[in-house]
């Protein structure tokens, strides 16, 4: 299952991870209240950089999953409550999104995923019944 990912498919995680690490290390560093001030301080910066990681999953993420599906013709090992979860969320966000300025950054980030969610619903649907047509 495991076998065919590569370090290249696991930039966005490492990335994160490193990011998780690099705040936790601050926290402990200048202490929390510091550290509080500087992130109420930064907000709007933090939420950008948090839209652009949410943007590699809505952007990259899906549509790989998608076009993976596409090609195998089964959606196997796709774990549909992900997928129904994940389709709420990004609908919610878009909404809260058409709120926000500036808008087209929460738009261009939520809507995809929205969209992308509904097309491996779609798939899980259309694939998984060609296979009870066949049993």
């Amino acid at each position: 299952m495991f076998r065919n990912i590569t370090i290249r498919d696991m930039l966005p995680v490492i990335f994160a991870l490193t990011v998780f690490a690099v705040a936790l290390f601050a926290a402990g560093l200048f202490g929390y209240q510091t550290t509080l001030q500087y992130l109420r301080a930064n907000n709007e910066r933090i939420g950008y950089a948090a839209i652009t990681l949410a943007g590699s999953i809505t952007i990259i993420g899906l549509p790989r999953q998608a076009w993976s599906n596409l090609k195998r013709r089964s959606t196997d090992g796709i774990s549909m409550a992900l997928v129904v979860c994940a389709i709420l969320s990004y609908s919610v966000f878009t909404l809260f999104g058409l709120g926000k300025e500036p808008m087209i950054w929460q738009l261009f980030v939520y809507a995809p995923g929205a969209l992308f969610g509904l097309v491996i619903l779609a798939q899980a649907w259309i694939y998984r019944a060609k296979e009870a047509r066949r049993s």
